[in-house]
């Protein structure tokens, strides 16, 4: 089981923990920040859309959708803003930032590539 640290404004927010897949969800009307865990997304009944999507977190654990307005550090080095496809993040420790959140967690395995051979599909804003 994963267990990933959310933080706002610096402080202790939420601690939620996921077996294979987790969602980092902003609300359309208001723009606010929430997550589920595994089967919980076929829950939620507001408009939203998917920020952050991880997947296969047992057993090739993959970032997908990461959006320029946020930022991704791995194992310390931040890695360049930009939109992000998929990252692989087997045996990394990973934040991810996004206004006052910090989203922190590790996953177990071994490492794949370097970290200086990821690179954003593009870089800037997608507006």
């Amino acid at each position: 089981m994963i267990i990933v640290s959310i933080y706002k404004s610096g402080r202790d927010h939420a601690q939620k923990s996921f077996d294979d897949h987790f969602y980092i969800l902003k609300e359309t009307n208001t723009n606010i920040l929430f997550w589920v865990a595994d089967d919980e997304q076929k829950y939620v009944n507001v408009a939203s859309s998917i920020q952050i999507w991880v997947r296969n977190a047992q057993i090739t654990p993959t970032i997908h959708s990461i959006l320029p307005e946020w930022s991704a550090i791995l194992d310390g080095i931040r890695l360049p803003q930009g939109f992000y496809d998929s990252i692989r993040v087997a045996g990394r420790a990973v934040e991810l930032l996004y206004q006052e959140y910090r989203f922190t967690c590790s996953f177990g395995g071994d490492p794949i590539g370097q970290i200086a051979d990821i690179h954003p599909v593009f870089l800037g804003s997608l507006r």
